[in-house]
């Protein structure tokens, strides 16, 4: 429930966003994960229940096995598929290295945002 201030999500809700992108751009967009990750894909929607900090661990392990899971199975031929940009935060022709690459940047910028949070309340950091 940490905030690093009053309008700001807290940790909780941080991390669930975490894990809600990862499977939705790997669920949603690539068809990978399954069940799981359409579930983890609504983690940090409108109205989602908080999740302990044991889910959000879990969460966050699944998430990440399954989009390892992925890249590793994904033929030639998958990494060339493109899917078009919806919006103009996205480019107009996505593909598979800019979802991971996306990603990537998506989680540390809000893995640094649970980082300083925790810090401003005296808890260690993260340890990358």
């Amino acid at each position: 429930d940490l905030r690093a201030a009053p309008r700001l999500r807290s940790v909780g809700q941080i991390a669930a966003h975490i894990i809600g992108a990862r499977a939705r751009w790997f669920h949603a967009l690539m068809g990978e994960g399954g069940d799981e990750f359409a579930t983890l894909g609504r983690w940090d929607r409108r109205g989602a229940r908080p999740r302990s900090a044991v889910e959000l661990v879990r969460g966050l392990e699944a998430s990440w096995r399954g989009m390892h899971a992925a890249i590793e199975r994904w033929t030639t031929e998958e990494w060339q598929q493109t899917w078009p940009g919806e919006d103009e935060s996205e480019p107009e022709v996505i593909t598979r290295p800019w979802v991971i690459w996306h990603l990537i940047e998506h989680d540390l910028h809000h893995g640094g945002e649970i980082s300083l949070t925790l810090g401003t309340h005296g808890v260690h950091a993260l340890e990358l």
